[in-house]
This record gives structure tokens, C-alpha cells and sequence, in this order.
């Protein structure tokens, strides 16, 4: 029942980045971009919702990894939630950093502390 709720509102958070972009954010280039998600040593990521402007969405559950990351064209719009745990739950001391690179550098960053992590980011 956890799960499914962690779910429900990763979608959520990710439907209301994917709306409330702007015509200011900087990939107004067609130039590829890269969306990376990692955790410190002592989390792992869980689910992981790729929402694409086309309204394609693609929901990754229960990774187990310490770092995803996927290509997207430079004019795709898309939005992508990321959720992730320390392995020891009454760690509080992980981190998560969500991470927009184009061209090797990186443009946009979402960051997450404490023992369940959430980070959001939206193109």
C-alpha cells in the first residue's frame, strides 16, 4: 500500500513539473540533453517515472541501483521524478542528486538528504 501511494505521488509531482514549464528553461536548443539520477554509497534508487510531452510515460520500478540515466532529443519535453532509500532505514544521512547535462555540462540539479529521497526535475 506504501508503494503504491510513493507511486501515486511520484506521478503526481512529475504531471506538475511536466505543466508548469516555462518558455525561459534552457533547451531551447535542439541539442541532445542527458537526465542522471545518483545516490550516495549508502541508498539505492526505487522507482524512477520518465514523463514525456507527448504524454508518454514510462515508471521503473524497484531499481536497486545507485545511478540511472537516459538521452533525450533537445526539444522533447519531459519531466522525471525520482524516488530513492538508504538501505539501513534509519540512516538519514543519504543523498540523491538528479542532474540535467547537455553539451558535459550540467544545466539543471535537484538534490534530496535524509533516509527516503525524492528529487524532481523538468525540461
Amino acid at each position: 500500500m506504501l508503494r503504491k501511494a510513493k507511486v501515486v505521488l511520484v506521478c503526481a509531482m512529475v504531471s506538475m513539473g511536466l505543466f508548469s514549464c516555462s518558455s525561459d528553461d534552457n533547451t531551447s536548443s535542439n541539442a541532445a540533453y542527458e537526465v542522471v539520477a545518483k545516490t550516495s554509497d549508502n541508498a539505492v534508487l526505487r522507482n524512477i517515472v520518465v514523463v514525456e510531452g507527448d504524454g508518454t510515460t514510462e515508471s521503473i520500478a524497484d531499481l536497486g541501483k545507485k545511478e540511472w540515466s537516459k538521452s533525450f532529443a533537445g526539444n522533447k519535453i519531459v519531466a522525471v521524478s525520482v524516488t530513492a532509500q538508504t538501505i539501513d532505514s534509519e540512516d538519514n544521512n543519504g543523498e540523491l542528486t538528479l542532474e540535467v547535462v547537455q553539451g558535459g555540462k550540467v544545466i539543471k540539479t535537484s538534490k534530496a538528504n535524509g533516509s527516503v529521497l525524492v528529487a524532481n526535475i523538468s525540461m
